[in-house]
Order: C-alpha cells, then structure tokens, then sequence
C-alpha cells in the first residue's frame, strides 16, 4: 500500500498529466476544481456520478459524490472519490443512460488507485489514495 499521500509513478498507470493527476493526493483533490464536466450519470441530491475530463491532456475521470443525511446532528458524512477512466469507459457509463448501476460505476474505475476524500461529519476530513472505487453509503 502506498503512503496516504504520494502516489508513485508505478501505480499511477500513465492516466492524466501532472496538472490533472498529481502525485500527491492532496493535490489530485484540488486539480479536480480544473477538470471540466462532460456527462452527469446520476445527479441525486446524496449520489452525483459525473464524467469530468482534463482540459490540458483530455484524461476522463469519474467523480462520484455520497452523502448520508445526519438527522440527530445535522453534520452530514460525506465522501468524494475521483478515479481516471478510458474513453471507452467513460462511452460505456454514458451508453448505460438511466439504468447505469452502481456495479458498472465501481467496474469502470477497476484496478486502478482513486483518490478519495472523506468528511466523516463529526471527525477529521482526510484525503488518501485506495486501490479501488466503491460507492458509499448514501441516501
């Protein structure tokens, strides 16, 4: 497992450029406000799937957003997690159109690291890389 912040080049695959897909996790979250979104898959008020893509080397990447509704503390946990993805992926998720499921979004980012990042509500947020994507819990 790599250190919860870099990356190394060897796990990184060759997806995206230094601008879009650093090697610092921290950095991949804030390169992700420069990406430009091109289809949103799900669009829920706590599930948002997006396809968003660099505008300097064109890498594809799937966004996905999950959110629980804290009724007791009003302190909502959430998760967002960013994941490069082929073209053809990327065609795939949009030909799937409204009955996409939450398996062909987590096969689509397969065997690859993700960077996610976590507000627990009512602990520390923390941004890290994981071996996977798995969509969260969500209402």
């Amino acid at each position: 497992m790599p250190p919860s912040d870099i990356l190394p080049d060897h796990l990184r695959q060759g997806y995206g450029c230094e601008t879009c897909w650093p090697v610092s996790a921290t950095q991949a979250l804030e390169a992700r406000g420069t990406l430009v979104a091109q289809h949103h898959l799900i669009d829920e008020s706590h599930y948002s799937v997006r396809i968003l893509a660099c505008g300097v080397c064109g890498q594809r990447f799937l966004s996905v957003f999950t959110e629980r509704v804290d009724w007791e503390h009003g302190n909502d946990p959430q998760e967002y997690q960013l994941a490069p993805i082929s073209g053809d992926e990327a065609e795939g998720l949009v030909a799937a159109g409204d009955s996409i499921t939450t398996e062909q979004v987590e096969q689509a980012a397969r065997e690859r690291y993700v960077v996610v990042h976590r507000f627990p509500g009512s602990g520390e947020r923390t941004t890290t890389w994981v071996p996977f994507l798995m969509v969260g819990w969500h209402d």
